[in-house]
Parts: structure tokens; sequence; C-alpha cells
């Protein structure tokens, strides 16, 4: 009997005590783990905070940078009329005489506003090649946003008449128009 007792002693022993301990043990291990290793990722996130203000400061700088060459004007007509300034001095540049001119409506995205024209104009494959390339490489960040070429005379492809948008960034938020 004095053997039962001992068993039954054992048992409860294990079943109320030694068992609970152990499992709460180990909970409390894995607790513990797991906030080792988000302390470990906060350490390391704070590691990074100076190169990663490093990085903000100079994505700053690129984007001031960037933003140096807009068009200048606060507002999109004022920027389309500069546009169509600046393509007409290079199309005189190149020799080419401008038909028709007019501003297309803007779009708004993200903080900037995108302010497109339209150029009309007869000219020649040579003219037309230099006036793209100087575009492309032009002081302001301009795009050429679409092109029409179609050919006046068949029988003599000498002279293209050209439809171009070209388009130009200003900084701003687009008005709702009322």
């Amino acid at each position: 009997m004095s053997i039962g007792i001992v068993i039954i002693a054992a048992i409860l022993l294990y079943a109320f005590i030694l068992e609970p301990a152990y499992k709460s043990q180990i909970a409390v291990r894995l607790d513990i783990k797991s906030k080792q290793d988000i302390y470990e990722e906060s350490l390391a996130n704070i590691a990074k905070k100076g190169m990663l203000n490093e990085r903000l400061k100079t994505q700053e700088a690129r984007l001031n940078e960037l933003e140096t060459k807009f068009l200048p004007g606060d507002k999109p007509p004022v920027a389309a009329a500069e546009l169509q300034k600046i393509i007409k001095t290079m199309a005189a540049n190149n020799g080419i005489d401008i038909k028709a001119e007019r501003a297309l409506p803007p779009e708004g995205k993200d903080g900037y506003i995108e302010v497109p024209i339209e150029m009309e104009f007869e000219t020649q494959i040579a003219k037309l090649k230099n006036l793209i390339s100087e575009i492309e490489h032009a002081q302001n960040t301009l795009f050429i946003i679409g092109l029409r070429v179609r050919v006046t005379n068949v029988p003599d492809p000498k002279d293209i008449y050209v439809t171009m948008n070209i388009e130009g960034i200003i900084k701003g938020v687009l008005e709702k128009q009322r």
C-alpha cells in the first residue's frame, strides 16, 4: 500500500506541479526569445537610422535638383505659354515655322502638374530629328508624349506635316474646375 501511495503521490506531483511548471517555463522561454528577436530588430533599425537619414537627404537634394528643371510658372496657363515659347525658339533654331499651337488640358499627379501643348508644323525629316534631339537635351525637363507625321506630297516625300505633343512639369496641385 505504501508503494501505491508513493506512486499516486508521484503522479499527482507530476500532473499538478512538475508538468505545469515545465510548460510555464517553456512558454516563458519562447516569450523571452520572441522579445529578444524584436529587440534585436529594433536595434538594427536604430543602427540604420543614420544611413536612412543620409539616403533621405540625398534623395531630397536630387529631387530639388530635378525640380529646378521644371517649367517656370506656378499656374498651368503660364507654364504652357512658357513651354510654347521654348518650343518655338527651338523650332526657329532648326528652321521650322510653327503653323499652329495650342495648350492641352493639364493633369495633376502626386503634387505635380503635367502641362501639355500641341504644335503643328511642316518640315523635313532631318530638321524634325534635330528638333527632337534638342527637346530631349533641353535645359528643362520636357517629354514628347505624342508625334503624328504625315507626308504632304506622296510622290515627292521630302516635306512632312508634323503634329507634336510636348509636356513639361510644374510643381503644384491642380485646382478643380468649377
